[in-house]
């Protein structure tokens, strides 16, 4: 038997308290990269996104200062969060971080994170710091290939109008030369002058002629008589 149970007991009860400290800070660190994920994949725009990680980031980690910048993809500027606590005297478990936010040799801004009296262990919060740098830039990267894949498609659909429209206009063109024995270049005049004068676009009245035209060629061409049924 102890012959202090007093402070056996203080004893038990401290290490149990470290126990619990330290699964409380691994619970804490696990539900900050949890939720740092969410935002990444998540549709907020840029500059929220950074506001919610950076301010999640400082408060968890309990950081001196936090410093996110991010280039929106849509905008093309950088939106930025930065914020300082309290400084505090720096002890040994202090820890800094400062890296570009890079993929594939693209760069998209930069994070940075200072913390005078570390929760974790060095080792842990390098880890931590750098899957969320990886979020970060994984993020960044998807906007830019979102905004890329919809100017592509913007061009492609401006090809394509313009194609509709080269075709429309030389057709129409081709019909007014057949019957006026005008050329292409006359025929095309007449189209933009036409056009012009009724207040229309030159596709919208150029399409006009040809479905004009095809109309009437349907109505011209005689359709064959129905076989005439024989009687009993």
């Amino acid at each position: 038997m102890s012959a202090n149970p007093v402070a056996e007991v203080s004893a038990e009860t401290g290490s149990h308290t470290v126990a619990e400290r330290v699964e409380q800070s691994a619970e804490d660190l696990a539900a900050l990269l949890h939720h740092a994920s969410q935002l990444a994949h998540s549709e907020l725009p840029a500059a929220e996104l950074v506001e919610r990680a950076g301010s999640l980031i400082l408060h968890t980690v309990c950081a001196d200062s936090a410093r996110i910048a991010l280039r929106d993809a849509e905008t093309g500027l950088t939106v930025e969060f930065a914020q300082q606590r309290q400084t505090r005297p720096a002890a040994r478990q202090s820890f800094s971080f400062s890296r570009p936010i890079t993929v594939r040799g693209v760069d998209f801004g930069h994070f940075e994170l200072h913390v005078t009296r570390a929760r974790w262990p060095i080792a842990v919060l390098v880890e931590a710091a750098e899957t969320l740098l990886e979020l970060l830039g994984r993020r960044a990267e998807l906007d830019a290939l979102r905004q890329r894949s919809a100017q592509l498609r913007d061009e492609a659909e401006q090809l394509n109008l313009r194609k509709q429209f080269a075709v429309a206009v030389t057709r129409a063109a081709g019909i007014i030369a057949a019957r006026r024995n005008w050329t292409l270049e006359r025929s095309r005049a007449w189209l933009a002058a036409e056009a012009a004068r009724e207040g229309l676009s030159l596709f919208r009245y150029a399409e006009r002629i040809v479905l004009a035209n095809v109309a009437r060629r349907r109505l011209a061409t005689p359709r064959p008589g129905l076989p005439l049924r024989k009687s009993a």
